[in-house]
């Protein structure tokens, strides 16, 4: 009986390609590189009809992809109320990280929406909480 076999070889460790995140002039570096089952946990994890699941989902994505070095300072100011940092503007910069990390046109800037925001595929806090 023959054994079927396909051999994958990935990508080496590391890459060239730095990954910022700025937040209203602020900026916090991000890992060049996440592993891929992240992003399948990210996706699988989002469920628009259940908010508590979805917070979890984002926290998660965003610990993984943001260095571990800057973790506090960007956790911390997202829950600074003058920094207007929402839960819509969360999933924006989740969705725009999981683009840089998956591949998908990671060089491209995304779509501007009418409130000055790049728009994701990432469901906002009006669908996942059927406020839409």
């Amino acid at each position: 009986m023959a054994i079927r076999r396909k051999k994958f070889i990935t990508k080496k460790a590391g890459t060239d390609d730095v990954v910022a995140l700025d937040v209203n002039d602020v900026s916090f570096p991000c890992n060049s590189k996440i592993p891929g089952m992240v992003l399948v946990d990210f996706i699988s994890e989002m469920d628009e009809d259940n908010p508590s699941a979805m917070g979890k989902s984002l926290t998660g994505f965003l610990k993984a992809a943001i260095r571990e070095d800057a973790h506090e300072a960007f956790f911390e100011y997202c829950r600074v109320p003058e920094n207007d940092v929402d839960l819509d503007a969360l999933a924006e910069m989740a969705g725009w990280l999981a683009e840089q990390y998956s591949g998908e046109n990671p060089t491209a800037q995304s779509p501007v929406s009418s409130d000055g925001l790049p728009t994701t595929g990432i469901p906002s806090l009006e669908t996942a909480s059927g406020l839409a």
